[in-house]
Order: C-alpha cells, then sequence, then structure tokens
C-alpha cells in the first residue's frame, strides 16, 4: 500500500510540536481504509516518514492502543499565517445549518492549498471543542472521512 499526494502533504502540513498517528493523517486526509488495512497504512506512512521526512519529523514510543506516533520537530514548508484559525473560523460561520462538510471542503471554501488539510482538521476539532460546542457536531465518530454538520 503507497500513501496519496494528500496524505504526504497532510503529514507535511503539521505544525511544529504536533504529535500524531497513521490514523490521524487517515481521518485528516480523509481516507476510507477497508477493514484490516490499517496496520498496512501504518507502514506505509511510517515508510514515507522515514524516507522523506526524517529531517522534521520524528517517531516517538507507541500510545495505548499500541500505535506508533510521530512528532513535528521543525518546519516542513512554511507555516501557516497568524490569521489561519480566523480564516478557517470565517468559512464555518458562512455555513447554513443542515451543512455537512469536511476537513477539505473548508480547506477548499477557504481558498487553502490542501497541503494545508490536516492543519484545517486539526483547526476545525479545535473550534469545535473551545467555540463551536453548541454549533458543529461530528456526524461519523471514529470513521474516515470525518463529517461535521452545522445545528
Amino acid at each position: 500500500m503507497n500513501i496519496t499526494e494528500i496524505e504526504k502533504q497532510v503529514i507535511n502540513g503539521y505544525e511544529l510540536g504536533k504529535v500524531f498517528t497513521s490514523a490521524d493523517v487517515c481521518q485528516d486526509s480523509e481516507r476510507t481504509l477497508e477493514l484490516g488495512q490499517g496496520g498496512q497504512f501504518g507502514k506505509a506512512v511510517w515508510k514515507y516518514i522515514k524516507t522523506h521526512c526524517s529531517e522534521h519529523i520524528e517517531r516517538i514510543e507507541k500510545n495505548s492502543h499500541g500505535q506508533a506516533q510521530y512528532r513535528v520537530v521543525a518546519e516542513a514548508h512554511e507555516a501557516v499565517t497568524p490569521g489561519f484559525s480566523d480564516d478557517i473560523k470565517k468559512v464555518i460561520i458562512n455555513y447554513p445549518p443542515g451543512k455537512i462538510f469536511t476537513s477539505i471542503d473548508a480547506c477548499n471554501d477557504a481558498k487553502l492549498t490542501i497541503e494545508k488539510a490536516g492543519k484545517v482538521g486539526a483547526t476545525i476539532r479545535n473550534l469545535i471543542q473551545n467555540e463551536f460546542a453548541d454549533k458543529i457536531k461530528k456526524l461519523n465518530l471514529n470513521a474516515t472521512p470525518v463529517k461535521y454538520i452545522v445545528i
């Protein structure tokens, strides 16, 4: 199994200090895996990181589920602009009630490159936790692609 360009861009888009697993990459890139493919995907992510990202991402201890974790130790590309979260917030605030969207949709609607999809997904999760708990809900828990609905 190989990872796609979008998944590579998600990995390279994670911010400095971010700790993530292959499951996060899967969720943030909106990849849908067949039952039993998680291990293969994890190996593909590790192979890509080891081969192409060793200067800015390190492998750290496994999490409580036994998944390998990675930490971004340097910026791969330019960091997002200071108003990045505000741009995503503006897009989400303008979604009408009943709108179903993914982090890729929000990325496209904010006119951001897909390279930022990982950061968009993380930003959406933070906004839901901190500001929009009563406005946005996750539709499909523990599934990919993660879909959100505006209430």
